[in-house]
């Protein structure tokens, strides 16, 4: 599932740098699959998601820029190809603006909302002695609630909504945690700790949660929560962190948080003296969570009802594809590769 290829001075883009290897990251082709909307389309996207964040949040330039980076059209376009534009709207929104929010209230560690956030998504009434963290005072969690409006329009449950509210909050809480990592204020005990942690982080429950949108079908809460497939979703947290985290490498060393990332961790707390040999090590496992996501998805499926399992087939294909995409996304938003550009990252990453 991975391979190192040769040195070269050139990057994907042509441009010269000081690149010494490109590394191709594969995916089965099940996994992957292209979405119709055009370029105009995806720009479209872009800057509608710029303007709204702008609108609905007190965001500085710098904000704003950052989002632009991000290049929100064609990361929601290649994580959800099955989306058609209203829907990629509504999940770019989402998407963009959770990111956003943890680049600067929880990375930050100076949101307070973190205790609200689930109600606002939900849409649930606050209490008397919540006003100064309500919907209509604190703009952080307006836009929350928003968010979750506009998936009721596209038609999801409630029981969905408060899904996305719980993970929020659930999510939130670890990533804080993980913020106490990068300012060292606490270490892991060993690299199986770290990578535990940052999957929990990389949010896999949150990033394909639209994928029940997309697909159109719902899982059902005994489903949803069951143990098993609470392990599919890890397995498919190890496919997303070990990508980001290999292709983020040189903005989380420019941004001095290399403390969560994942091959920086390796290295550290198994004593790798050679970068490429950490390389490998996190391809590997990145390739044994594709195999093994699929063989918990087959077992899940013959589990099932012909009905379910029929339902449960086309998201765990959306997984997939979400999957796959955010790695492409990865690649190409300039959040990442500007530091391939700039030679700070010293690898280029290709999809196979």
């Amino acid at each position: 599932m991975r391979r190192i290829g040769e040195s070269h001075a050139t990057s994907d883009w042509g441009k010269v740098t000081a690149v010494r290897e490109r590394i191709e990251i594969c995916y089965p082709g099940h996994w992957v699959a292209h979405s119709p909307l055009t370029a105009g389309h995806r720009k479209e996207i872009s800057k509608e998601i710029v303007a709204w964040i702008a609108e609905h949040t007190p965001s500085t330039p710098e904000v704003l820029d950052d989002v632009r980076d991000m290049d929100p059209g064609n990361g929601t376009a290649s994580a959800y190809p099955k989306a058609d534009h209203r829907q990629a709207s509504t999940i770019a929104k989402y998407l963009f603006y959770w990111l956003s929010w943890d680049d600067t209230n929880i990375e930050t560690a100076t949101g307070s909302e973190l205790n609200h956030v689930e109600k606002a998504i939900v849409g649930e009434p606050f209490a008397d002695q919540e006003p100064a963290e309500g919907v209509g005072r604190n703009p952080y969690l307006a836009s929350w609630w928003l968010i979750g409006e506009e998936f009721t329009a596209l038609g999801a449950s409630p029981q969905w909504r408060k899904r996305l509210g719980s993970f929020q909050a659930w999510w939130a809480r670890r990533a804080a945690r993980e913020a106490q990592v990068i300012q060292g204020r606490e270490t892991y005990q060993d690299f199986s700790a770290a990578l535990k942690h940052r999957v929990k982080t990389i949010g896999p429950g949150g990033n394909v949660l639209p994928a029940e949108i997309t697909a159109g079908y719902e899982i059902p809460e005994e489903v949803y929560y069951s143990r098993i497939h609470q392990d599919l979703l890890h397995r498919l947290g190890r496919v997303l962190a070990l990508p980001n985290d290999l292709i983020g490498y040189g903005k989380d060393m420019a941004e001095g948080q290399l403390g969560s990332n994942l091959l920086w961790q390796h290295q550290n707390l198994c004593r790798t003296q050679d970068v490429d040999a950490s390389i490998l090590a996190l391809m590997e496992l990145f390739g044994q969570a594709v195999e093994e996501f699929d063989d918990i998805a087959s077992t899940i499926l013959g589990r099932c009802s012909p009905e379910v399992a029929e339902g449960l087939s086309v998201v765990f294909d959306h997984y997939r594809f979400a999957a796959a995409g955010f790695t492409k996304w990865y690649i190409e938003a300039p959040r990442y590769n500007q530091y391939v550009h700039s030679g700070e990252q010293p690898w280029s990453f290709f999809m196979g």
